[in-house]
């Protein structure tokens, strides 16, 4: 796969464009950006001759496996390996820590799963991880605040990013669209990746997760940046390029299998 980078500016834009909608006409992004069709045209040949997209009569959309499946499926989809991965990330925080939920149908599965636990301090960019823990008054949580964003509640933008600053997290916990051939994590959203970022560069522990289904997915950008997963907690063993890309950056493999799981201790003083 080419990385994005190596894309010029406006074949970034037109791939977010088509990405957010799964479909754009060209006489639509040509107006957009104030060129003409004939541009737009030649863009949508050389991104399809890079396998990024697919050309269709008067438009073109995401390959399939660059495609964000819509929420309302994001929800149900490897529902019991993301249930697996909550309860087995549920049991490796304690009850006391300060916690950053990112946003995402995995992430929710964990906030449920943390809502047993007693004073967690909790910041979360996602509208719906707040709803989830609106009737826990032993769960103290704080939202980013920004620009709300998508179906699945997202709040970003440098409002949310400048409110980060503040904090230091014990743990950072997040999922993410897929891996790259180098069996890095990738995403789509380049502003829900900055504010990533920004959370795991607060973050004592950096915890990644990914059901099984996103083994053999990549997204458009690295998610990344100089911080790199303490640990990554997958329903299922990982493709050996995963395994050695996490242990090359030091990072704890945990595959969460069925087994119950014990109860979290809290946090001492001292952590």
């Amino acid at each position: 796969m080419i990385a994005l980078d190596s894309l010029t500016t406006r074949q970034q834009w037109i791939l977010r464009h088509i990405q957010d909608r799964g479909f754009a006409t060209i006489e639509a992004m040509a107006e957009e950006i104030s060129v003409s069709a004939q541009t737009v045209r030649r863009e949508l040949i050389e991104l399809e001759r890079r396998n990024y997209l697919i050309r269709f009569h008067g438009g073109a959309g995401l390959r399939q496996d660059l495609f964000r499946i819509g929420y309302a499926q994001k929800i149900s989809t490897s529902l019991e390996g993301k249930q697996r991965i909550a309860a087995a990330v549920a049991e490796m925080i304690p009850s006391g820590a300060s916690v950053y939920l990112d946003v995402g149908s995995t992430v929710e599965c964990v906030a449920r799963a943390l809502a047993r636990h007693h004073s967690l301090h909790v910041v979360t960019p996602s509208v719906a991880v707040a709803m989830i823990f609106s009737t826990e008054p032993h769960i103290d949580t704080f939202v980013t605040g920004g620009s709300l964003r998508g179906a699945n509640g997202a709040l970003v933008g440098s409002h949310a990013i400048r409110t980060l600053a503040s904090f230091h997290f014990d743990f950072a916990v997040s999922s993410f669209g897929g891996f790259d051939p180098e069996g890095q994590p990738t995403d789509f959203d380049p502003e829900k990746i900055a504010l990533r970022q920004a959370a795991f560069d607060k973050a004592s522990r950096r915890i990644g997760m990914a059901d099984a289904t996103k083994f053999d997915k990549t997204a458009l950008r690295r998610m990344l940046g100089e911080h790199h997963l303490t640990d990554l907690v997958v329903d299922a063993e990982p493709p050996v390029h995963i395994r050695a890309a996490l242990a090359q950056a030091g990072g704890r493999l945990v595959v969460a299998d069925e087994k119950p799981l014990a109860t979290s201790v809290p946090i001492s003083a001292d952590q």
